[in-house]
């Protein structure tokens, strides 16, 4: 149970962190020192004889801003704000048998939580048993087993932002035509998307939409081709549901002959914070 309310604790300072980090922060102070606040209501009564021990597994790498940079910088606050013992391993990919050997790694290094993105739910199912002592955490998706006690879930509603994003979009756009591009066929782009796209009905519900998997966050040369295509079409309002490929987006609005063109974004999308008017032509 300790290691359990130590996981949802840290669950929420990671959350709130990223939140902070793609804000930017602000003036009212809404920062990490909101989510410390938060954390420290039921950590400060009893410290931790020792440091924290988590590890944080990511599919992918850290290095360019986005989803996988945001949980680096999450991890790093924990680390300087309560002196955690935190190790990030990125860039894992997608396959089950690597995000398991990572996570079971970890296990055997003393690590008593464990979180890992939303892609890592299945390789943590596959060894969560074997370390009852470890909690396991998936975020941004769902639980794949919810009988696995050790085991939970963490899922933004990246659908909230979205909506409201379509709702600007349909009352903007002059060609009737809205889209969104998500980055794959998974459930932070499903959600992102439909939120979008339930949005811009919700003010015309004639108005044409689109849903595009571009088929990585990471890659601008296909987000770029993707987004022309749309502006070819004559799209004028999209929805970038993307991380790294957001600067193929913007290239491909700022390369257009066409006016009137809106591009939308998330900061720090995956962690479903806030959004933004990316360019706007």
């Amino acid at each position: 149970m300790k290691h359990l309310q130590k996981a949802r604790n840290i669950t929420v300072f990671l959350s709130l962190s990223l939140f902070a980090i793609s804000c930017g922060g602000s003036e009212e102070g809404s920062s990490t020192e909101d989510a410390q606040q938060a954390v420290t209501e039921e950590t400060t009564a009893q410290p931790a004889a020792e440091p924290v021990k988590v590890g944080v597994i990511l599919s992918g790498a850290t290095s360019q801003p986005g989803y996988y940079m945001d949980n680096k910088l999450a991890a790093d606050s924990l680390i300087e704000t309560y002196g955690a013992d935190v190790t990030v391993v990125e860039n894992l990919g997608f396959d089950p048998v690597a995000l398991a050997e990572a996570a079971k790694n970890l296990a055997l290094a003393g690590k008593t939580i464990i979180i890992g993105d939303g892609v890592t739910g299945e390789a943590l199912k596959s060894i969560a048993n074997d370390y009852p002592d470890v909690t396991f955490i998936v975020f941004t998706a769902p639980s794949p087993d919810p009988t696995i006690t050790n085991l939970h879930a963490y899922l933004p509603q990246q659908g909230l932002t979205s909506y409201l994003l379509g709702v600007i979009a349909a009352s903007s756009s002059k060609s009737g035509k809205v889209g969104c591009l998500g980055g794959y066929e998974d459930n932070p782009s499903g959600q992102a998307c439909s939120g979008f796209v339930a949005g811009a009905k919700s003010v015309n519900p004639a108005i044409k939409t689109s849903i595009v998997t571009v088929g990585s966050y990471d890659d601008p040369a296909l987000t770029k081709s993707a987004t022309s295509a749309m502006l070819s079409e004559g799209f004028d309002q999209i929805y970038a549901y993307v991380d790294g490929g957001l600067s193929g987006a913007t290239q491909a609005v700022a390369s257009s002959a066409k006016e009137g063109i809106t591009l939308y974004s998330s900061a720090g999308s995956l962690s479903g914070s806030t959004a933004r008017c990316e360019f706007d032509k």
